[in-house]
């Protein structure tokens, strides 16, 4: 069962399980994409076109090859701004984990048309599925 705390002042938590699964896992997969970007920037923004690939992985069934995220979005959603969006966009390009045509950010694929993320962060995989596996056992133990 998950446990529902007050801190003594009468802000109730719920869950305090799974709100501390969910800070830790995010700081560990934060953590990762930073070092591997070495930027914390780049690591959210990274962050938020893997949200937006979940989301479209959600309503369609299927990985897309690109969105049309705009800078103008990014800057909205994260309050960081454009200019520095841009230059953290292009750094990830370099990187080689995402691929820019325009207003869509790409998800590269090689020769072979196969993603390439899973080469470049050969770990990103798997700390987010321990991450997922993890909240989805301390959701279902209640």
């Amino acid at each position: 069962m998950l446990t529902d705390l007050s801190d003594g002042r009468g802000t109730e938590f719920n869950a305090v399980e799974l709100r501390y699964a969910l800070a830790n896992y995010a700081a560990d997969i934060m953590a990762y994409w930073t070092k591997q970007f070495s930027c914390s920037t780049s690591a959210l923004l990274f962050m938020y076109f893997m949200e937006d690939q979940y989301r479209i992985l959600l309503t369609t069934g299927e990985i897309s090859t690109s969105i049309n995220y705009t800078t103008r979005a990014l800057e909205a959603r994260s309050g960081i701004p454009k200019s520095t969006i841009q230059r953290k966009l292009k750094h990830l390009e370099r990187l080689g984990v995402i691929k820019l045509d325009g207003s869509n950010i790409l998800i590269p694929r090689d020769e072979n048309g196969r993603v390439v993320l899973p080469r470049k962060l050969p770990l990103g995989r798997k700390i987010t599925e321990t991450a997922v596996n993890n909240i989805h056992s301390i959701f279902h133990a209640q």
